[in-house]
């Protein structure tokens, strides 16, 4: 199988249309995960200074109007649980 020369904007186009379909799809069995984990991305990409177009676009495209969720450390997560008895 043969591929055609494409552009890096074009690449670019073919994973970002293909993540957003498999978040659509994990969306409708999970949303909450899912928007969980998408927005976990979007911040990390921030904090890890690549900047958030591409993951920022898709969550906001499969979470139209959603915040982004506040995202713990291991040590605020495992304070939670326990003051929720967990």
């Amino acid at each position: 199988m043969s591929y055609e020369p494409m552009t890096q904007e074009q690449a670019i186009n073919q994973l970002v249309t293909v993540v957003l379909a498999l978040a659509h799809s994990q969306a409708a069995v999970n949303h909450d995960h899912t928007l969980a984990r998408l927005g976990g991305a979007v911040i990390a990409c921030r904090n890890s200074g690549f900047g958030d177009g591409y993951a920022l676009q898709i969550f906001e495209q499969v979470f139209p109007g959603k915040a982004l969720p506040i995202v713990l450390s291991d040590e605020e997560f495992a304070k939670k649980q326990r003051e929720l008895g967990q």
